[in-house]
């Protein structure tokens, strides 16, 4: 049984305060529109916590309204654009905002065997301007620390100053918030018959992961991957939530609102189909005052036309399409329960934390809780097959106390293990132990 609660921090803040880091992303963190936005978003919070001065550096597009909402969301940390954005990087972000990918499925082309590794992506996956340009912004910004989100820019780490070398600029510490251990998605994806937004081998990822002094691991599965290679100081540092644990609803008592949200994607479309045609017509016909919501971008006629020809393309009875939101407090403080049926073993699902965080029970299949094993409990549960999962949303359907006990165990989780104290602990932590280290000394 896991404990209560997570040991307390012992880590002194105050020297960290007013150590300059750069964050490069070219995620559009400030649409907070699937994982990776919240995730990117939430950590920057907890770097703010820390006293740390942070500087973005976003790699894309973004229009002036954008620009705004991003230096109020992750203020009193700076963001800069970058001027020179090249076509292929824009036409890269149309297609992620669509698809949740930001490059182009890598499949084989005809005669290529689809079991060859394939070519390592990362040197060519931004234009030799965009590498130019931050070689421009490293001198301006002169960070103690690099932080980049995703391993597929770490092309960025040949425009820096060797280790050894004299000169006006010293060499950052280099941290990777990884989020995913990309060779593992790319190789499940493809068992599943879907592309991954990066194909790349295992020993390539090592190869790169190899060239950093310190790396996040999301979850302790990518963390024992990510120590194969031998350079890295490699610690957890899972994923926080900025609100507070929500009061039921006030149809608490009188009916159970399931909701789930999602962004569009393949692996998203699959796992809501299998929802909508293996469970929930069960769950209805049994609990025919439940409903379920659909949040997110996933709830639009895009899902229906994908999801044409299944029975979730019917208008199920109980199933509300909410659509996006602006505020997540308000849908999930109009559900009583979150649903996370996702398939794909990969990385940490943030929409299961999220749920979490606002403190609603989750119900979801083995993927969908992977990096949860710290906390589980009554506020978790986990049904990987039809049955099983109809039985779950049953039982929390008719019974308000049982909803009751699984509400208050997971607003516990969400004050204790989410609290971003705790969750950063280690990101911190591998901060101080940086500065302790000369500028030519490995961690390892």
């Amino acid at each position: 049984m896991p404990p209560d609660s997570p040991p307390p921090s012992s880590i002194d803040l105050a020297q960290l305060r007013g150590q300059k880091l750069l964050l490069v992303t070219d995620v559009p963190f400030w649409r907070q529109s699937n994982g990776s936005h919240l995730r990117i978003l939430r950590l920057v919070d907890g770097l703010n916590q820390a006293g740390l001065e942070v500087v973005i550096w976003l790699v894309g597009p973004a229009k002036s309204h954008e620009r705004s909402l991003s230096h109020q969301l992750v203020a009193p940390a700076r963001v800069l654009f970058c001027e020179t954005c090249m076509d292929r990087v824009a036409a890269t972000f149309s297609r992620w905002s669509r698809t949740r990918a930001r490059v182009a499925p890598s499949t084989p082309t005809s005669g290529e065997s689809a079991s060859r590794p394939p070519a390592d992506p990362i040197p060519t996956f931004l234009p030799a301007a965009i590498r130019k340009r931050f070689r421009d912004v490293l001198a301006r910004v002169q960070p103690r620390f690099l932080l980049l989100e995703y391993l597929s820019l770490a092309s960025l780490l040949d425009e820096l100053p060797s280790p050894d070398a004299s000169g006006p600029l010293p060499r950052p510490k280099t941290i990777l918030d990884a989020h995913d251990v990309l060779s593992a998605r790319h190789r499940l994806a493809a068992e599943q018959g879907t592309a991954s937004w990066l194909a790349i081998s295992e020993d390539d990822e090592l190869r790169w992961i190899d060239r950093f002094d310190i790396v996040w691991a999301i979850q302790r599965q990518d963390a024992d991957f990510f120590r194969r290679a031998a350079r890295p100081h490699v610690v957890v540092v899972g994923h926080s939530t900025l609100g507070q644990p929500l009061p039921p609803p006030a149809t608490h008592q009188e009916k159970c609102v399931f909701g789930i949200v999602g962004g569009q994607s393949p692996i998203n479309h699959r796992a809501l189909a299998w929802l909508l045609d293996e469970v929930w017509p069960a769950v209805h016909l049994k609990c025919p005052t439940a409903e379920f919501w659909i949040g997110g971008s996933i709830a639009t006629a895009e899902t229906r036309a994908a999801l044409e020809g299944t029975r979730a393309s019917e208008d199920l009875a109980g199933v509300i399409w909410y659509g996006p939101f602006d505020q997540p407090e308000d849908f999930y403080g109009a559900i009583d329960v979150g649903i996370n049926p996702v398939d794909l073993v990969s990385g940490l699902k943030i929409k299961s934390i999220e749920t979490l965080g606002f403190g609603r029970p989750l119900v979801t299949r083995s993927a969908g809780a992977v990096g949860l094993e710290d906390f589980a409990s009554i506020a978790v549960s986990i049904a990987d097959q039809a049955a099983a999962f109809q039985r779950t949303l049953i039982a929390l359907a008719q019974s308000p106390q049982f909803r009751k006990e699984a509400t208050n165990a997971a607003a516990h989780v969400a004050k204790t293990w989410l609290a971003p104290e705790r969750v950063y602990q280690a990101a911190w932590e591998s901060i101080q132990t940086a500065l302790g280290q000369s500028d030519t000394t490995d961690f390892k």
